[in-house]
């Protein structure tokens, strides 16, 4: 038995309080005589086991035991520091007193002059029970005081930010000061890493931030059965390696969830969360996934495997194959993904990774934060097709083309949209000559009187600006002042499709021979 179980109280510090000295935090485990020497002493297990000195133990007795070997002490009360109750912190940031200030004037008369910043925000908000946000980072909040207070004090919280008081150690003071505040849906624990969680009572909030707190799962779904109305969880940069066991309906309402930074390293993992039926978002960035395997758990598009999931980020993952990313067409609902800083895409410059990832991925509408154009998907998947024709075409009997079709599920898709590209024509027909390689273009002024158009042959190696060259000496428009665009022969004919970068060639652009090219002027 821990004697610190039997001992009493010395000027406030109690067992299992937080406490800290000289920069050190700890936890109090024994308050009480040490004998043979005088007075009262409190037992401390330190945050730090090298602050310790021993494992509460003194002379062959036990007082208190320790988690690490050697990380206890035993200090006089007044060497140390514990926290305040939640209503005296409260009070003291939100307090209405003091909200102006005495200030000597040029001709030593005292003026009243209003502080702004926090104070200003108080004045305009009223009272304390008028309070809906309250933010009380790092101000050493320790307890919820006398029982009732606070919901008599400031009743209507509804967003409360505890994060970073590394004096609140206590689960249940954390549940007493949520249960006393019948509006609170958001709370911020992120950066207490000494709470220690266990079952309590049920509470209402549907936000919870744990982030920075050195959890595993294991520690974190000990709690998730008590947040029956759990809608966003963020557990960023914690230790959540694996998702043990847990029951998928305690996060049934669960609807965004950040794993980010955890060192998640195995895609099987992720799939323990396939089933939650209203996971909208789930950030995975910063984690050592190397591969995405979501089809072996089910076939393509199952509709049971994250059946409303919208988006997904894999920033700084260590992706490393166009499988895996292909193998997010499997979540039918996928609209969002941001994937920056992988391998898979290292090799390629910005602008061609985007659209190689567009072409790939069919029901993208948004990459790493900026929207697709339905003009972008058409060029996207027109030099998707471009670039791999010719190996499209060298895969031609039917051992190599299962092969081809694997690296490229969608390549034969986008064909039957598309048409078959040019470079798969000359490739199959082995063309070699330069006459065969050109593309028969009409030039267009559409916006002339009389439209004007010309037609020429030009090569797909072309690039835009010895185009404007072109057109400055057929079409009497100034290199300066052209606006080209172009519209397809294939597919949706009534699209125009800008073309934008002088640097470019024509084939970039999968521009193909009876395309349109539209000249305006500015």
């Amino acid at each position: 038995n821990i004697l610190g179980a039997m001992s009493g109280e010395v000027e406030g510090f109690r067992v299992s309080q937080r406490c800290s000295s000289e920069g050190y935090f700890g936890t109090i485990r024994f308050v009480g005589p040490v004998p043979p020497t005088t007075g009262e002493w409190v037992g401390v297990e330190w945050d730090d086991p090298t602050r310790g000195k021993h494992s509460g133990d003194h002379e062959g007795k036990q007082y208190f035991t320790c988690r690490q070997a050697n990380a206890g002490s035993f200090v006089r009360s007044k060497k140390l520091t514990v926290g305040r109750d939640f209503i005296s912190v409260l009070k003291e940031r939100y307090s209405n007193d003091a909200t102006t200030s005495d200030i000597a004037s040029d001709d030593d008369t005292d003026i009243k002059v209003e502080i702004v910043g926090m104070e200003h925000l108080v004045k305009r908000q009223g009272c304390l029970e008028q309070l809906k946000e309250v933010h009380l980072r790092g101000l050493q909040v320790s307890s919820p005081g006398s029982s009732g207070d606070i919901r008599q004090t400031a009743p209507n919280i509804e967003i409360l930010n505890l994060s970073c008081n590394p004096y609140l150690a206590s689960w249940e003071d954390v549940t007493e000061i949520v249960t006393q505040l019948a509006d609170l849906h958001i709370l911020d624990l992120s950066e207490n890493k000494q709470i220690q969680f266990h079952p309590t009572s049920k509470l209402k909030i549907q936000r919870l931030y744990l982030n920075m707190m050195e959890l595993t799962w294991d520690k974190v779904k000990v709690i998730l059965p008590d947040l029956p109305l759990l809608e966003e969880l963020y557990l960023y940069n914690n230790r959540i390696g694996t998702l043990t066991n847990f029951d998928p309906s305690d996060l049934q309402h669960l609807t965004i969830l950040n794993l980010e930074n955890n060192g998640l390293s195995d895609w099987s993992e992720v799939m323990k969360l396939a089933s939650l039926p209203q996971l909208k978002s789930l950030i995975l960035s910063s984690n050592k996934l190397t591969n995405i395997n979501i089809t072996s758990f089910g076939d393509r598009g199952d509709s049971c495997i994250f059946p409303v999931l919208q988006s997904i980020s894999l920033k700084g993952c260590n992706i490393e194959t166009w499988g895996s990313v292909e193998e997010l067409n499997a979540i039918q609902s996928l609209t969002e993904l941001r994937i920056t800083d992988n391998p898979v895409i290292s090799k390629y410059t910005p602008f061609d990774a985007r659209q190689l990832i567009i072409a790939r991925l069919a029901n993208l509408s948004s990459l790493n934060g900026s929207a697709i154009t339905s003009s972008e998907r058409f060029l996207a998947e027109r030099f998707y097709l471009s670039k791999y024709a010719a190996d499209w075409v060298s895969h031609s009997s039917d051992t190599t083309k299962l092969t081809f079709n694997r690296e490229h599920p969608r390549y034969e898709h986008l064909i039957k949209v598309h048409g078959e590209p040019e470079e798969a024509k000359l490739a199959s027909h082995k063309v070699t000559s330069l006459k065969d390689q050109l593309l028969e273009i009409t030039l267009r002024i559409p916006d002339a009187a009389d439209t004007q158009e010309v037609r020429k042959k030009l090569p797909s190696n072309m690039t835009l600006q010895k185009l404007k060259g072109l057109i400055q000496r057929l079409l009497k428009i100034d290199y300066p002042d052209q606006l080209l665009s172009y519209i397809s022969s294939k597919g949706d004919t009534g699209c125009e499709y800008q073309l934008e970068d002088d640097l470019r060639e024509l084939g970039f652009y999968s521009i193909t021979s009876g395309d349109v090219i539209l000249v305006r002027q500015k």
